[in-house]
């Protein structure tokens, strides 16, 4: 595998200089032709490396949550994006006649993640045989012109569909503002939702509110939310430092762990972006050691990180930005 890296990333460098003056028309159409085939099947090697990844847990040498989140940081790219490529890369395992299609360079990505999740749709009551002929028929459709992976804006049925999600979206949002959070069990802050705000957006300025998932919701909007809520004052300093620290106890108290929320964002753990709202709060010194509960020796952590933390095999480093970072000990 090395070696076949290798040689490709020389026919690249030797490309790199190269002259297209001399191209015409038909053999730059040719040339781009032949480079969207050649990077089909670029990709397919890709993912079918990134599935290996998965299974040897790549992301165990640098403390990652999964191997989404060591992709997206390794590589550069969005979290979005490298979960998009981790399921195409699962898929790919069970779907071979779409492995096929794509290593020869006859799909592309953008198809093969289409087809992948249609297949993932087909009920399982399904016979395996009428599966296979439908991953044959796709595979085979990316090679019409108007492939069946594709649509045109006037045929899709959107209307009905997006009024559908709209009404059950308004429902749930009714839901959650409604439900009593008393019984709920406090793995963070509960059903409590962190709106952070200024006294004038909250008396009737224009301001838009901050939530703790750095979304951003209009003032009206917060303002309708804090006639049916309790209101928390955050105070704040001139960086975002919160000043009340609470009582010092063996466990953060429910408004500690708001003023973490509003200070973290969410996981600190370098390249993870879980919400504030799912993570734990995490002691940096051990409080069995003499470590403090109070906010400068707290911090948000994801489940996974949170257990990374206190796994002997991993080295923890806290960076200047407050972000922590896990290195696998040698």
């Amino acid at each position: 595998m090395d070696r076949g890296v290798a040689v490709i990333a020389g026919a690249l460098t030797d490309l790199d200089e190269v002259s297209l003056l001399g191209l015409d028309q038909a053999a730059t159409a040719a040339s781009l032709v032949e480079i969207a085939v050649a990077e089909a099947r670029l990709g397919e090697l890709k993912h079918r490396v990134l599935a290996h990844a998965s299974q040897v847990r790549v992301e165990e040498a640098t403390g990652a949550a999964t191997t989404a989140t060591w992709l997206a940081r390794a590589t550069r790219t969005t979290v979005r994006t490298s979960r998009r490529a981790v399921h195409l890369a699962t898929a790919l395992e069970t779907y071979q006649r779409l492995r096929a299609g794509y290593a020869a360079g006859r799909v592309n990505t953008e198809q093969a993640e289409v087809i992948a999740r249609a297949l993932d749709a087909v009920p399982v009551d399904i016979p395996a045989t009428v599966k296979a002929a439908a991953e044959q028929r796709l595979v085979d459709l990316t090679s019409t012109p108007a492939t069946a992976c594709e649509q045109e804006e006037g045929e899709r049925p959107e209307p009905v569909k997006a009024a559908t999600a709209v009404e059950l979206g308004a429902a749930f949002c009714e839901l959650l503002e409604r439900l009593d959070g008393s019984q709920v069990p406090e793995m963070s802050t509960g059903a409590t939702v962190v709106v952070t705000m200024t006294l004038e957006t909250l008396t009737g300025g224009l301001a838009a509110a901050t939530l703790d998932t750095g979304d951003r919701i209009a003032a009206h909007t917060a303002r309708r939310l804090a006639c049916e809520a309790g209101i928390i004052p955050v105070v704040l300093g001139g960086s975002r430092e919160v000043l009340d620290q609470g009582r010092r106890k063996r466990l953060f108290t429910r408004a500690q762990r708001i003023a973490l929320a509003t200070r973290d964002r969410g996981c600190t753990a370098v390249g993870c972006r879980t919400a504030a709202w799912f993570c734990h709060a995490h002691h940096d010194q051990p409080w069995a050691t003499g470590g403090a509960t109070d906010l400068t020796n707290g911090r948000l952590l994801c489940p996974t990180h949170h257990r990374t933390a206190h796994d002997p095999r991993y080295e923890a480093r806290v960076l200047a930005d407050h972000q922590i970072e896990f290195t696998l000990r040698c």
